[in-house]
């Protein structure tokens, strides 16, 4: 079997509103977490921004930690679309690599305004898409409804996860049960136990 990527392809979501380092930075950061510039990831045209993973179940995790970072600071957030499947040719930069992991990462980002989508998933295995994008919908959903304060904990928590809520809020200069409190208006744990799912669910259908 061919080795499997995840190709996140994004742009931020109303970007003329705000300067370009009130995106910029909070984008670049959490991007960071995940490969090097400009081979793994890079922003270009603009707002628009590409991340590569080799390893297509942590996908999701790295969506939530984008959209996290972003939705930190008020009025910011992120339109993105994952596509999973091979990798043709993996160049120097991330946006001139190609494939069908990019394909499908770069059809379904298309798509997304069309069907008034700001997160969906197109892969080789009609099937996984089938059966994962109504829940991406509602996982939306739920972010949208974050505060930048409940971001931010969301954030910490997902870059941190051995920490404990006293650690998280040493961190952050906060008490320990405004940390909990955060993070259940945050609904983190139905966020990570959907995170978990799917990295449960590509395993099942691209690794049998």
């Amino acid at each position: 079997m061919a080795q499997l990527y995840a190709v996140i392809t994004g742009d931020i979501v109303h970007s003329r509103r705000f300067q370009r380092d009130d995106w910029y930075r909070p984008l670049r950061d959490a991007l960071e977490h995940f490969g090097s510039e400009p081979m793994e990831w890079m922003v270009f045209r603009g707002d628009s921004f590409q991340l590569l993973l080799a390893e297509p179940e942590k996908s999701l995790f790295a969506v939530l930690a984008i959209k996290a970072a972003l939705k930190s600071h008020k009025g910011l957030d992120a339109r993105m679309a994952i596509g999973i499947g091979p990798a043709g040719s993996l160049e120097k930069t991330v946006t001139e690599s190609s494939g069908e992991a990019f394909i499908h990462s770069g059809h379904c980002f298309d798509s997304l305004k069309g069907r008034r989508l700001d997160l969906a998933c197109e892969s080789v295995n009609p099937e996984f898409d089938e059966l994962v994008n109504p829940s991406l919908a509602l996982l939306e959903a739920l972010c949208k409804r974050w505060l930048p304060s409940y971001a931010n904990i969301m954030y910490h928590t997902l870059c941190y996860p051995d920490y404990t809520q006293k650690q998280l809020g040493d961190l952050l200069g906060i008490a320990q049960n405004t940390v909990s409190e955060r993070q259940s208006r945050a609904e983190k744990s139905a966020l990570t136990s959907y995170e978990s799912l799917f990295q449960a669910l590509v395993l099942k259908h691209f690794y049998p």
